[in-house]
């Protein structure tokens, strides 16, 4: 993530900021602004997005829709090791707390709440690598939208 030119990519990632993330964007002012500026970005063609509410909200009409899945302690898991190899010192009990914290806040918000799209295939990637994730996603978009097993 480049901002004013200056790399924040390693920023963003740190237990504080990720701790704040979901309070403000409970802010319906922040909210609108992010909406805008991601609706923004499509207009410019095909884009890959991710986050909480880009299926339901921010592109409902998008062509394809992936809503991923996978266990909390795997996902803090998954988080711990991307901060170890960041070289960021991090308690993997701590990033389980901010997980399941973020879930809670974000599920319950009354704009945009983190929830599945009811027509996003869902893909539980419990057990998959993040290749894995990607050819079963390509699979899905090269067939048409038949869910592939």
């Amino acid at each position: 993530m480049i901002v004013n030119g200056a790399d924040w990519t390693r920023r963003v990632r740190e237990a504080d900021v990720n701790a704040a993330v979901s309070h403000v964007a409970a802010h319906p002012a922040v909210r609108e602004r992010m909406v805008k500026l991601q609706r923004a970005m499509g207009t410019y063609g095909r884009v890959v997005m991710e986050g909480r509410d880009i299926g339901t909200h921010v592109f409902p009409g998008a062509a394809f829709k992936f809503f991923l899945v996978a266990g909390d302690r795997t996902r803090a898991g998954r988080r711990h090791a991307e901060l170890a190899d960041a070289g960021m010192a991090a308690d993997e009990g701590a990033v389980l707390h901010n997980i399941r914290e973020r879930d809670r806040i974000d599920s319950s918000r009354a704009a945009a709440p983190l929830r599945r799209a009811p027509d996003a295939v869902e893909i539980d990637t419990s057990n998959m690598n993040v290749d894995e994730v990607l050819q079963r996603m390509l699979a899905f978009m090269v067939s048409g939208g038949a869910c592939p097993a």
